[in-house]
């Protein structure tokens, strides 16, 4: 039931009027990023068992996908066995990717989205999570770097709820596309 309010909110957060939120336009991109994060990673609770089932091909409702072949999953993960990812085309155009990592982290890579939409989104959608685990939260961490001449930030909350497990969830950006993904959004216990 918790779960499904936390839907709730975070469908009704995403499709206010965009002038209530004080910014002129949200890259759609951006909010299917979001979306896709909520579906497989919050909403399976970060599950690979969960997340496999998701993709289902007949039951899957978010843009076309390809699941990752079990070599090109452990190159991204760092040499790392036993993890799953999934390349999608949203229905907005974002080039996302769909991972389950076998240290129990669930991840969204967003090739390009702009950097504001995705931080106004994500921030919702933290509170959304927030409220939806009835759990405090706090900044865990937080740094600035430069790779490759981008400027890269990383923030990392820990929400710890009334019951159960607490949660990190996290957000590297680079301030433009031009790495490997510009977004990489993830969860874990």
């Amino acid at each position: 039931m918790t779960r499904l309010i936390a839907t709730l909110c975070v469908v009704l957060l995403l499709f206010v009027p965009v002038s209530l939120l004080g910014a002129p336009s949200l890259d759609l991109r951006a909010i299917d990023a979001m979306k896709l994060f909520q579906k497989a990673c919050f909403n399976t609770d970060g599950s690979k068992d969960k997340i496999v089932a998701l993709f289902d091909p007949a039951k899957w409702d978010f843009g076309r996908f390809n699941q990752l072949p079990a070599s090109a999953v452990q190159r991204l993960q760092g040499g790392r066995p036993g993890g799953v990812a999934y390349a999608i085309n949203s229905p907005n155009g974002a080039v996302l990717l769909v991972e389950y990592e076998s240290r129990g982290i669930c991840g969204v890579r967003v090739q390009a989205a702009d950097e504001v939409s995705v931080r106004l989104i994500f921030n919702m959608t933290l509170q959304v999570f927030k409220l939806a685990l009835k759990g405090e939260m706090h900044l865990k961490d937080s740094s600035n770097q430069e790779v490759r001449g981008y400027k890269t930030t990383f923030l990392a909350w820990r929400i710890t709820p009334k019951e159960g497990k607490p949660v990190l969830v996290a957000i590297t950006s680079a301030d433009r596309p031009g790495l490997e993904q510009q977004h990489f959004i993830t969860l874990s216990h």
